[in-house]
């Protein structure tokens, strides 16, 4: 998903969405009513509730409602046994499958870890994945302002990694020119990249986690080990050995998308029909949404643009 705006999904009645707190906030501010799909960017567990019953009270103060996407089946059944309003819809169905794709390029590394300069991503567990791209950001840098990985993880130093940000474009380069991809965290949200590589066509070697990118895995061509740098290096290996079909791995993964955009889209139909008689297709609001070459980027709006454009 995308920052600093929310995507319109449907007008009347307006249904937005959108992911992490500055996000939410924004939205409150919308000065009509509307339902507005939260993507939590971490993952929901009983410490987190404070945040939600917060999102849920300042919702209805201003006249909007707020549904909370789950990630994890752990988050969504306690958010059933709370009945807060909400289901089990991944922010990954939100990736364009046009723009991350298997592309001819020649395997330079073992391995690609695309992950910001933070502990949680356990960037110390590659360290002995003999040929590693990190595709990353964050606050080490050096004085010229480039990313400064190997300053802030000085056992990887062996690995290349980008020293400003790239587009898309590039990092759909580097992913294909890598033969498997890297997922260390232990508890994060449903961490985007972990689809991205798959849908690259990347089979992919895992930790145990918890977060939501568990919905999208299969022992087909997702080696969970353990979090030592000796398994990962050890599952990377066992990975490329076994020569697993990109396209296969691709294809699966976009069936596991699939599931989760039906489920959004069948949530936002039965609030449409809360609201009017004439609600979309399932196939109709699928085609809608996620159905041109932009995926449901077409739909993204900053909130400058759209408080202007409709909202005035």
């Amino acid at each position: 998903m995308l920052f600093n705006g929310v995507y319109v999904l449907w007008e009347d009645p307006l249904i937005v969405s959108c992911q992490g707190p500055r996000e939410m906030h924004s939205s409150l501010s919308i000065p009509r009513p509307a339902d507005i799909l939260l993507h939590p960017t971490w993952l929901i567990t009983p410490r987190s509730l404070p945040k939600l019953f917060y999102y849920r009270w300042q919702s209805r103060r201003l006249g909007k409602k707020v549904h909370f996407m789950c990630n994890a089946d752990e988050s969504n059944r306690l958010l059933r046994r709370l009945r807060l309003p909400g289901d089990l819809a991944s922010i990954n169905c939100y990736i364009n499958e046009q723009v991350f794709c298997i592309i001819p390029e020649k395997k330079q590394y073992d391995a690609v870890y695309a992950a910001r300069m933070v502990p949680y991503k356990r960037l110390h567990l590659a360290a002995k994945v003999n040929s590693l791209f990190v595709q990353t950001y964050g606050d080490c840098r050096t004085p010229d302002g480039a990313y400064d990985l190997h300053r802030y993880e000085p056992r990887i130093k062996h690995c290349s990694f980008n020293r400003s940000w790239v587009s898309n474009g590039e990092l759909v380069s580097i992913y294909n020119r890598a033969r498997v991809g890297l997922s260390l965290s232990k508890v994060e949200g449903a961490m985007l990249a972990s689809v991205e590589y798959m849908l690259c066509g990347l089979p992919q070697v895992s930790t145990g986690c918890r977060g939501g990118r568990e919905q999208f895995f299969d022992d087909r061509y997702v080696a969970v080990v353990n979090a030592t740098s000796e398994a990962v290096a050890t599952g990377v290996k066992d990975l490329i050995a076994r020569k697993v079909d990109p396209h296969f791995v691709r294809s699966e993964t976009l069936k596991k998308i699939q599931i989760h955009r039906e489920r959004m889209c069948d949530y936002i139909i039965n609030i449409i029909r809360q609201h009017r008689e004439d609600a979309p297709s399932r196939d109709a609001l699928l085609n809608h949404l996620f159905g041109n070459e932009k995926g449901i980027y077409k739909w993204f709006v900053q909130f400058k643009d759209y408080r202007m454009r409709h909202l005035a």
